[in-house]
């Protein structure tokens, strides 16, 4: 790992240390793919995997008129339980805004206190909490249209193999809508997630409105390409690695197979997960300030720079 990276991830770790109040903050990152280009590749090979699996059950019990009887029993529960259905629905979506508020919050809690702890400055608890109510529906409306464009390109491309297949049963088409989920849908995921970050971090640190952070967070992913996948990949292997001993090692003691021994690591994961969703925003935060300042050139890049008998002054 060269000077540049070690310098990004030496001040990401600090933060994540230092602010351990910031752990709050990530385990509502860790909820959903936000929290790392390692969550984005083994949620959504898990979303292809589990979609496959239910098509193949929705083809084998699904009746002719299997519309017709999802409205017809919807239409019954909410004619017949009116009050119990209707009390179910706002207590679900208060449940649902309230999720959707600290996730959206914590990820300009977590940018804001990177950029503050980067320049010495001091960041509060509250602080993430008006900030993120600050920039709140900016970042929403962000992350919504991430998720539009994020399935509507899946269903753009897999839709059409999906009813072939619903309607003659051929399991060719189940497998060339998968490959094809594997082979660009991922792809494509990892990319938006690129310009979620960075767009993000425009609307928190430059008060860049929606639409021009993601013109901005594009023409600085073009410009430095490399350098955000070869980020991605460190950040990607050191979350596999850290998760995966950690895993290991409670499984190893058993925790795992008893009730008490199930929930201590139910909460270790989460804790873990935490932290490393901080981490990776910290990251994240700092290439994005490097790079707008102009510095930070691929490791790549540096490797076929250097000349045999030269020492690289480039770090």
């Amino acid at each position: 790992m060269n000077g540049f990276y070690r310098t990004i991830f030496k001040t990401a770790w600090r933060t994540t240390w230092r602010l351990k109040y910031l752990w709050f903050f990530g385990v509502f990152v860790a909820l959903t793919s936000s929290g790392g280009e390692y969550d984005i590749i083994t949620n959504n090979f898990a979303k292809i995997t589990d979609l496959e699996n239910g098509l193949q059950n929705l083809k084998v019990t699904m009746p002719q008129d299997f519309w017709s009887t999802i409205w017809h029993n919807l239409s019954a529960m909410f004619t017949t339980y009116i009050s119990s259905s209707l009390l179910i629905f706002l207590v679900s979506l208060v449940i649902l805004t309230i999720f959707i508020y600290l996730i959206t919050v914590s990820q300009t809690a977590l940018i804001s206190a990177s950029f503050r702890f980067r320049r010495g400055e001091k960041f509060t608890f509250i602080e993430g909490f008006i900030l993120g109510t600050k920039f709140f529906w900016p970042i929403f409306v962000l992350n919504l249209w991430a998720k539009i464009f994020i399935y509507g390109f899946l269903v753009l491309f897999c839709l059409p193999l999906i009813l072939v297949y619903i309607t003659t049963g051929n399991f060719l088409w189940l497998g060339l809508a998968s490959l094809l989920a594997f082979l660009i849908y991922i792809p494509f995921n990892i990319f938006v997630s690129f310009l979620l970050r960075y767009a993000s971090a425009y609307i928190v640190l430059k008060g860049q409105r929606v639409k021009q952070a993601v013109k901005s967070s594009f023409s600085l992913f073009r410009k430095n390409w490399l350098v955000t996948f070869e980020n991605a990949i460190i950040l990607f292997l050191l979350s596999f690695v850290v998760l995966y001993i950690i895993i290991a090692v409670l499984s190893f003691a058993n925790l795992p197979f008893t009730s008490a021994g199930y929930t201590i690591f139910t909460v270790i994961t989460i804790l873990v997960s935490a932290v490393i969703a901080t981490f990776q925003f910290s990251a994240w935060t700092n290439i994005f300030v490097d790079l707008n300042e102009g510095r930070g050139i691929a490791k790549i890049i540096r490797l076929f720079r250097r000349k045999p008998g030269v020492e690289s002054t480039e770090e």
